[in-house]
């Protein structure tokens, strides 16, 4: 059945997100496509009404595992949401874990349709999480990296775009404050660094690497640019930050980029990490976001308090 919370949060006391574009006010039923979701639809505010933070990843498969286990973790209901085509969406308690898809283009479809969803369910700005692997530049693989910055291909920190045949840039800056929490909230033992994140529209040649099927640039002219960019301050390469920094700063939305490192883009192109270090190196990702999430929402009256302090009760 649906998670129902008998109590509204203070947390969202706080006016409800403001959706910048006047056309949505228009719109009676307005139709999320790619999320099998409109705000018309039968329950809508009672099953949306209550997040508190959405977490978000590439991949469908690692979105319903990360539902089903904060689910089992809080001891609240898991409840999948809208349709699989293209995204798919996870509620556990007061948390949304779903995917995004690979690169800017797929990620930007999902954030529009998710922004006007929580404008519509009449929420706060409530905090975006994007979590993820990467490609690390100079940390050692398993190292867990929170975006402090993010650049595009060219290295700047702006969102490039074209709209209506016109360019039109965008300010990516991040406000580092849902970072630093996340960063302090990390068990001990897991390693985290924080750094500057290149988002590149091509995992292969945008990211210099020479094992894609087309390569116009040497080793030599490669390792110059990684070294340019780890002393710029770059830690890792991925393929959304760039733009998930430009619209949740648009819209005011509080936003953190954690991502593990699989490699050291330094010392090679290739992932060659056994099943198991993989697991491993996936799963501090989640073990950092979880504990910001029990700190931060559960301690607040969100979601169901952890077993250990309810028994103690």
């Amino acid at each position: 059945g649906t998670h129902l919370i008998p109590r509204r949060p203070r947390a969202f006391m706080a006016a409800p997100l403001q959706i910048p574009n006047p056309n949505i006010k228009n719109l009676d039923d307005d139709c999320y496509y790619h999320l099998g979701l409109s705000s018309g639809m039968n329950r809508f505010k009672e099953i949306f009404g209550d997040v508190q933070c959405i977490c978000m990843g590439g991949s469908c498969k690692r979105a319903e595992l990360l539902a089903t286990e904060w689910s089992a973790k809080v001891k609240v209901p898991l409840l999948q949401v809208g349709k699989t085509e293209r995204y798919s969406m996870f509620k556990a308690g007061t948390i949304i874990f779903m995917s995004h898809g690979i690169g800017m283009a797929s990620m930007s479809v999902m954030l529009h349709e998710v922004a006007k969803l929580v404008a519509a369910a009449g929420l706060p700005p409530i905090p975006f999480i994007r979590t993820g692997t990467s490609g690390g530049i100079g940390v050692e693989p398993g190292s867990v990296v929170v975006t402090t910055h993010a650049l595009s291909g060219l290295l700047e920190e702006k969102l490039r775009m074209a709209i209506l045949g016109k360019e039109v840039i965008r300010d990516a800056t991040i406000d580092p404050a849902l970072g630093d929490k996340i960063a302090a909230a990390a068990p001990s033992g897991i390693p985290v660094v924080k750094g500057k994140t290149i988002s590149t529209d091509c995992f292969y040649e945008g990211q210099g690497r020479q094992d894609g099927a087309l390569c116009e640039f040497s080793e030599e002219e490669k390792m110059a640019f990684l070294q340019k960019a780890y002393d710029m301050g770059v830690r890792n390469f991925e393929m959304e930050a760039i733009y998930f920094a430009a619209f949740t700063k648009k819209l005011g939305i509080p936003s953190a980029i954690i991502c593990t490192a699989l490699l050291n883009r330094l010392k090679g192109d290739q992932v060659v990490l056994t099943g198991a270090q993989m697991g491993e190196f996936i799963d501090r990702v989640k073990q950092v976001v979880f504990t910001f999430l029990e700190k931060e929402i559960i301690s607040k009256g969100g979601d169901s308090e952890p077993p250990a302090k309810k028994q103690k009760n």
